[in-house]
């Protein structure tokens, strides 16, 4: 097998918002690209993106336990290998916290980051909800408020946010056309509104040296070593990766 070439550039079109606005992504609903929110700023850079659920339409099927609101902020590209480095930064804000955050809630106001690839698997990098961060929100000291771009979004003092920090996963996905979307969900009720601040997203390629995959049985019997470093430094994550059916020996 031919060895792969570790790329690091980020295939992603403005994956930190740092044109000031939305361009290479698709919002459904509410949201846009701000410099702060509160005491809250950027991860990265100078600018995030929010995506709230203050959308003003009501989703057919609303009820209890049901998705009332719903926006969503996406991303097509092409991969041209199959091993990926996921990365978000960000935070959960909610109207929920603290009032219907317990084990017995049903308002369940949920955030999902993900990719689809072109065969249609879902690479899940945060899929929460309020009630399962329960724990991990701290009160707001003072309302803040969003407009224009971002639309109407409020967080009422003594209500929560959450930060999740950089999350990362390594992924090995189908080639061709994918799709990374950030969606925040009302759930239950429109009446609570909560949001996701959205920054340094980006989709790497990851491969490791040598990538073996797509079934099939190596099989060295060359005795010498695999690869061999001598006062020649080299980088990568890995040496070898075996999946997807193929076996090694």
């Amino acid at each position: 097998k031919k060895p792969l070439v570790v790329v690091s550039t980020n295939l992603l079109t403005n994956g930190g918002f740092e044109t000031g606005d939305l361009t290479g992504w698709t919002l459904s609903g509410a949201g846009g690209v701000i410099s702060s929110f509160g005491s809250l700023s950027p991860p990265a850079g100078s600018f995030m993106a929010i995506v709230h659920t203050n959308t003003g339409t009501t989703l057919s099927g609303c009820a209890s336990t049901t998705t009332c609101t719903q926006s969503t902020l996406s991303q097509s590209f092409n991969i041209p290998h199959g091993i990926l480095l996921l990365k978000t930064k960000g935070f959960l804000l909610s109207n929920e916290f603290p009032d219907f955050t317990t084990s017995t809630s049903t308002f369940k106001d949920r955030v999902i980051v993900k990719l689809v690839d072109s065969a249609n698997t879902t690479f899940t990098l945060l899929d929460t909800d309020v009630v399962a961060q329960n724990a991990n929100f701290s009160a707001v000291s003072s309302t803040v408020s969003t407009t224009g771009l971002a639309r109407n979004f409020t967080l009422s003092a003594g209500r929560g946010q959450f930060n999740f920090g950089e999350l990362t996963k390594t992924v090995v996905a189908a080639t061709g056309n994918a799709t990374i979307s950030v969606s925040i969900s009302n759930v239950s009720d429109t009446a609570r509104d909560s949001a996701v601040l959205t920054d340094e997203n980006s989709v790497k390629e990851d491969p490791p040296l040598y990538f073996l995959r797509d079934g099939g049985t190596f099989t060295r019997t060359d005795p010498s070593p695999l690869h061999r470093l001598v006062r020649s430094p080299q980088t990568f994550d890995s040496l070898l990766m075996v999946c997807c059916g193929t076996s090694a020996k």
